[in-house]
């Protein structure tokens, strides 16, 4: 990742406070209602019956790829007591805040309001960037950092604690959240009250291990006569024992549902490194593993009542010389296609580059220059983000004018000289187009879950809660998720009671069309692409055109085919022929995508 570069090396002093002061004591100001939150139990929400799901432990990885596990034969034989996913998927951007988000919540970037690693925010003072925050925190624009309702409300109401363990915005993240009264007398240093948070059934959230004593005065598993005392933060040279001994302590402490995030595999003495030279790196992340996975075990906590998730949020594409990178404000507002005033653009530097222009009027120009502009591959206008499920209605201000997608070695930066350099720091990338940056894996292992099984189905970020869901009996029309459960990692009892090759074709062809990676994602970029260079002239407003009539299209269908689907799965099953009819009506939006992008 680019990251969490900052070392933040935390102790986190309790707090326990209701969530409507947590927002308002670490936010700037109130946050508009973007939803409504309650913690009042649902009496429409059912369990499943099939259900021994006591716990669930969700694990996601900092860009671990499906080669790295395979090296890892600890990890491997624990998966395998489930279903091992190989043709997961990422978002766009595919970046860990927006990819974990979306994971975590299985809502896409369009929904969570957290479009990248980073981005901007237009507000009556300018634009203001926003990185990592707390979930209900206020950003600049006077919205929730994440626009979504809390992935923790669900399991509240339920009844169920949720821990954090350094898992992105579901705890604090930066000492600007921090307000006097969250600090006890006996500590005043901010640094300790980020990295770990208890979301409780009653509605408050206490933040930090020294205030979770059973955390804090833990004997630690790996520093023989030291307690685990404070979270070390997210740097690549931290413990990983740590994180997964709280995510422990808190599973055996009454908090049955926790979310824990494990740094980057791809270091070697904090650097990232190239293959072959960090296995040292890997055999650590086995056997930190394997203990946790002993430990849980010997607590009586196994696939028996406890439903393991394990995943990651991007792949990487490797280059050996280091990223090829250069300023691309520098290139927008300077090439033979193009003049303009460079302090009339801002770019969020990545690899799929977030451009902001002062000047509306200026994107068509902008957008035809973009043949003078070396180093990209593909470019989503504000059409084709909607497309990709990239623009954000609840708080439009974040979108930007376009985003451009680079090579896969090319990282575009937003300042210094035009000429290209290769910086050595930098030997994997991610954040753009690339089959080995969008293909990810997940892991399930449980009650419900089908053992020792691979599966091939394809999948994305937002499919993971869904089927938590599912396997828990909780209602999944209400939660506005944008994927569906997994049916194929499920045991026959888990599954909906009829037509289950049905419902995994439906499930197949609602990712295709629904998915920001799917056929329809995919197609609809490249004719964004074709639309952008041609921005200026009517061949151009002729495929922007045809992108919003055929996201239209899609939107309609996908949410009658999922509608379907998730309906089968809460025990009120549409007639086969019904599903057939959906399913058959999105492939042919897909076939008319397909045959339009062949033309250009």
């Amino acid at each position: 990742m680019k990251s969490k570069l900052k070392t933040r090396k935390f102790m986190t002093s309790l707090l326990v406070l209701s969530t409507a002061a947590a927002v308002m004591g670490v936010g700037a100001m109130s946050p508009k209602n973007v939803f409504a939150e309650s913690n009042t139990p649902a009496k429409s929400f059912f369990r499943n019956p099939h259900s021994k799901i006591k716990h669930v432990v969700y694990i996601i990885m900092d860009n671990v790829h499906q080669s790295d596990i395979q090296q890892m034969p600890d990890v491997m034989k624990f998966l395998h007591q489930g279903t091992l996913f190989t043709n997961d998927h990422t978002v766009l951007d595919s970046h860990t805040q927006d990819g974990m988000l979306s994971d975590m919540s299985g809502k896409y970037p369009s929904k969570t309001g957290v479009i990248d690693q980073g981005f901007f925010e237009r507000t009556k003072s300018g634009l203001k960037y926003s990185s990592f925050a707390y979930w209900n925190s206020a950003d600049a624009d006077g919205y929730h950092h994440v626009t979504a309702a809390p992935n923790w409300t669900a399991f509240n109401q339920h009844g169920l604690n949720v821990g954090a363990v350094g898992a992105p915005d579901m705890e604090l993240e930066s000492t600007k959240e921090v307000t006097s009264k969250m600090m006890t007398a006996s500590d005043q240093n901010k640094s300790d009250y980020l990295g770990v948070s208890v979301h409780h059934s009653n509605g408050t959230t206490t933040f930090g291990s020294p205030n979770l004593p059973y955390v804090y005065n833990a004997a630690s598993w790996s520093q023989s006569n030291k307690t685990l005392g404070a979270f070390p933060g997210w740097s690549d040279k931290t413990n990983l024992s740590w994180s997964l001994q709280a995510t422990y302590e808190m599973q055996t402490h009454g908090v049955p549902v926790t979310f824990t995030y494990l740094h980057d595999a791809h270091q070697v003495n904090g650097k990232q490194a190239l293959p072959g030279t960090y296995k040292a790196t890997l055999k650590n992340y086995d056997n930190a593993l394997k203990q946790f996975f002993t430990k849980m075990n010997q607590a009586g906590l196994n696939r028996t009542n406890t439903l393991f998730v394990m995943t990651t949020d991007e792949g990487d594409h490797l280059m050996p010389k280091g990223e090829l990178t250069t300023n691309l404000t520098a290139w927008l507002a300077n090439n033979s296609l193009n003049q303009q005033s460079a302090s009339s653009i801002t770019v969020y530097g990545d690899s799929g580059a977030l451009v902001y222009l002062k000047n509306k009027s200026e994107l068509p120009k902008t957008l035809a220059s973009l043949t003078a502009v070396p180093g990209w591959n593909y470019v989503a206008d504000p059409t084709e983000l909607q497309a990709l499920h990239m623009s954000v209605s609840a708080a439009p201000d974040r979108n930007p004018s376009f985003v451009l997608f680079s090579k896969p070695n090319v990282y575009y930066g937003y300042k210094g000289p035009k000429t290209w350099s290769y910086n050595s720091n930098y030997l994997w990338n991610h954040g753009t187009v690339s089959p080995d940056i969008l293909h990810i894996w997940a892991g399930m292992v449980g009650p419900g879950i089908k053992a020792e099984h691979t599966s091939n189905q394809w999948i994305d970020h937002t499919d993971i809660m869904p089927t938590i869901f599912s396997l828990l009996g909780y209602n999944l029309s209400k939660q506005s998720f944008d994927g569906v459960p997994a049916v194929s990692g499920l045991t026959p009892q888990n599954r909906p009671r009829f037509g289950y090759w049905g419902i995994q074709r439906a499930e197949t062809v609602f990712k295709q069309l629904n998915a920001p990676v799917g056929t329809f994602g995919l197609d609809t970029l490249k004719l964004s692409t074709d639309a952008s260079v041609n921005a200026t002239n009517s061949t151009g407003k002729q495929l922007n055109q045809e992108i919003q009539n055929l996201t239209n299209v899609r939107n309609r269908a996908a949410s009658k085919l999922q509608a379907d689907i998730l309906s089968a799965f809460q025990g009120r099953p549409v007639s086969y022929r019904q599903l057939a009819a959906d399913t058959e009506a999105a492939q042919k939006i897909l076939k008319t995508v397909a045959k339009d992008t062949q033309s250009q």
